[in-house]
């Protein structure tokens, strides 16, 4: 494992919850968010595997971070 892996995780997390804020910034967007808020599915998907392949340990703390809309490590 490399240093850059260690920040993977929440970072995708980060990038997902920032583009689903955009989507729920917009409730009259419609059809025309629907990459955004498949663009958000994915970073969250993406980050719940490169935790899985870090250390699946951590797999219930960064549900828990996404869950509260936080991204991040505290």
């Amino acid at each position: 494992m490399t240093d850059s892996d260690e920040w993977l995780p929440a970072h995708l997390a980060e990038l997902g919850d920032a583009v689903l804020a955009r989507v729920t910034g917009r409730p009259e967007g419609g059809r025309d968010l629907a990459l955004d808020l498949l663009a958000a599915d994915a970073f969250v998907t993406y980050a719940f595997e490169a935790q899985a392949e870090q250390d699946v340990r951590g797999l219930a703390a960064l549900a828990d971070r996404v869950a509260a809309g936080q991204g991040r490590k505290p």
